[in-house]
């Protein structure tokens, strides 16, 4: 007998061989859940390590989807510019951060 129900009208019989498969089953599902929580534990901690240098990206980047979205915009809308100027433009604004991410 493997099990019974709540009412013990019903018992729930298995052979040996499947009892001792399904504990192992079960076994190797907490190793993998405690592996998972190692994994991304670690990860955390490589995240936190560098959180400042990732914000600063972060920012940096939505800068520049701003930028972008403008530019495109303003073609959309025919409002003319220098595609050439816009290059420059983003260079200078984002040079301290290119150099940051070149380092990296």
């Amino acid at each position: 007998m493997h099990d019974q129900s709540a009412s013990g009208a019903t018992l729930f019989i298995e052979p040996l061989a499947v009892v001792e498969l399904n504990n192992e089953l079960d076994l190797c599902e907490v190793q993998e859940r405690a592996e998972v929580t190692r994994i991304l534990r670690s990860l955390s901690e490589l995240v936190t390590k560098d959180e400042q240098d990732l914000r600063r990206i972060l920012y940096s980047l939505a800068k520049l989807d701003l930028i972008l979205a403008k530019a495109k915009l303003s073609t959309l809308w025919d409002c003319g510019g220098n595609p050439v100027l816009m290059k420059e433009v983003i260079s200078k604004l984002f040079k301290e951060d290119i150099l940051f991410c070149q380092e990296r």
